[in-house]
């Protein structure tokens, strides 16, 4: 039965949406950089807290039923209205504040710089607060759900209970001593020891799992260093390999895998009018395209 108690959050309405306007739940969660059952948890949470079927779901994808039309109508209201009081507001102030953001070295080295510069000419008002400590692809949604800074730059997909945006994709590199041969593919890496970064595999290598490490290390530098020493060959998400010591040189993976990064938060946290200024730069194409994310030439077999 329908309680008055029930609330539906922004990020409940913002899922249904989102798998209205894309026709289907797998391409609503690529495209808010949420997993799919997070996302499909969203939506039967706000059709629970109704007591209403607001889609029906088939094999060729979403309808509506007719609550659902409207509570579309409804949702897209308020979320509009919603935004629309972040900008006014923020409009009728000089923004000012503290914006704390979570990331890897290499986002830090490549990105943030230019972020700055267009934030501080913008919006003197705003300061960043960044921690470029973070060193495995959980760290940065955890310093975001532990409270210890307002955004973070995560690898997608990220924790359920945040908000993601994507905002690249960094394809993963071979990285190899410079006097190696061309790879064309797996089968010419079977005599060169590997050197994996990170203890584990991931589940978005599926093109190397069959590579057994000789060394795992936790720092891209140290990767960097030993590939360069002729120790071995490695595989490395390409922002994180710039810039590369001499005796290195980088070549595309016979078969292309990448991760996306993304930029995560808390839903309330959107609220706030001087990180949504932050969110709205690390975004944008054109910041993202001034920065040096990807500079130097990758060769392609």
């Amino acid at each position: 039965m329908f309680s008055m108690a029930f609330q539906p959050t922004l990020a409940q309405l913002r899922a249904f949406t989102a798998v209205v306007e894309h026709q289907g739940f797998s391409r609503a969660a690529a495209a808010l950089g949420v997993t799919q059952s997070s996302l499909s948890h969203s939506v039967s949470s706000l059709e629970q807290g109704l007591n209403a079927v607001l889609l029906t779901r088939h094999a060729r994808g979403i309808t509506l039923t007719q609550k659902g039309t409207l509570v579309l109508i409804r949702a897209r209201t308020i979320l509009q209205l919603t935004m629309q009081l972040v900008e006014e507001t923020a409009a009728e102030e000089v923004l000012s504040g503290m914006v704390s953001i979570a990331c890897y070295r290499s986002v830090a080295t490549h990105l943030l710089p230019v972020v700055m510069q267009h934030l501080y000419s913008q919006h003197p008002g705003i300061r960043l607060d960044i921690f470029d400590g973070c060193l495995n692809r959980e760290d940065a949604s955890r310093e975001v759900l532990e409270g210890h800074c307002q955004l973070g730059i995560a690898h997608l997909p990220a924790d359920s209970r945040l908000q993601a945006f994507p905002i690249l994709t960094d394809p993963y590199v071979l990285v190899l001593p410079s006097n190696t041969p061309d790879i064309q593919n797996w089968e010419d890496l079977k005599d060169l020891p590997f050197i994996r970064f990170g203890r584990e595999a991931h589940a978005d290598e599926p093109s190397w799992t069959h590579l057994k490490p000789v060394l795992s290390l936790q720092e891209e530098s140290s990767v960097l260093a030993m590939v360069a020493s002729r120790m071995g060959f490695s595989i490395l998400p390409r922002l994180t390999t710039e810039p590369h010591p001499a005796g290195v040189r980088l070549q595309g993976l016979p078969v292309f895998a990448a991760r996306t990064l993304g930029v995560v938060t808390r839903a309330e946290t959107l609220l706030l009018p001087h990180v949504r200024v932050v969110l709205d730069l690390l975004c944008n194409p054109q910041v993202l395209k001034a920065s040096t994310l990807h500079q130097g030439p990758v060769h392609r077999v």
